[in-house]
């Protein structure tokens, strides 16, 4: 797991994401807004540990104890798998492939090679721009997007059929099975197997940082300030 700068309570995790207005704003694609208290408030109520972002070669998002704020970016050289987390990344995520049962938000953009979202209690929802090669989405996950979306491939169950998730995944190379658990377990063995003969991220996904937009800036020094006042 990535490093672990403090924990926050369900209230003072509220306030480390008050700034973010944004999240109550429509998204493009499927009309949905983020919700903060599911964030917050974590599990049982249980708040959030703020981690620190930054290079790592694969990555699953386990924190048991609560939800997931990563400051920065987050930039994975191989697999990353966020196995039904309450996750909120400050920054970009760029990674070779992307596992999702849980709630991810990004408030830069997503840039992966294979993404497969699993599930529909909350969804993965991103504020920048969203490049996927190719993506299948299982049992009603939830993808919008609020900045520009390059999306390839995109198989969802719900309205493209079981037949044609199964279809796609034999093109990714795979053998699924016939069983909802055992498809799950295929997908992750698959997805860790491509990142890693893929290799390390180009120079040029690697490369890229998340900046401020100008309509950002206020926000970002009332976060800070925010930040502060909970040290």
């Amino acid at each position: 797991m990535l490093p672990l700068q403090r924990w926050l309570p369900p209230d003072q995790a509220a306030t480390y994401l008050r700034p973010y207005s944004e999240f109550r704003t429509l998204g493009s694609r499927i009309g949905m807004d983020v919700d903060p208290q599911v964030l917050a408030y974590g599990s049982d109520r249980s708040g959030a540990g703020v981690f620190t972002g930054g290079r790592v070669p694969s990555l699953a998002l386990e924190n048991p104890r609560g939800s997931t704020f990563v400051e920065g970016d987050l930039l994975v050289d191989g697999w990353l798998e966020n196995m039904g987390g309450l996750v909120f990344v400050r920054g970009n995520l760029v990674a070779q492939t992307l596992y999702t049962s849980g709630y991810l938000v990004v408030l830069g953009e997503l840039r992966v090679r294979r993404l497969f979202g699993e599930d529909e209690p909350y969804g993965t929802y991103i504020f920048g721009d969203a490049y996927v090669e190719s993506a299948v989405f299982s049992h009603n996950h939830l993808f919008d997007v609020w900045g520009r979306a390059e999306l390839g491939a995109v198989v969802h169950d719900e309205s493209d059929g079981h037949e044609a998730l199964r279809q796609r995944l034999v093109t990714w190379g795979m053998s699924p099975g016939s069983r909802r658990e055992d498809i799950q377990d295929d997908v992750r063995a698959s997805l860790r197997a491509f990142a890693e003969r893929w290799g390390p991220l180009p120079e040029e996904w690697a490369s890229r940082r998340y900046t401020l937009k100008p309509e950002e800036k206020k926000l970002a020094g009332e976060r800070d300030a925010l930040v502060k006042a909970l040290e």
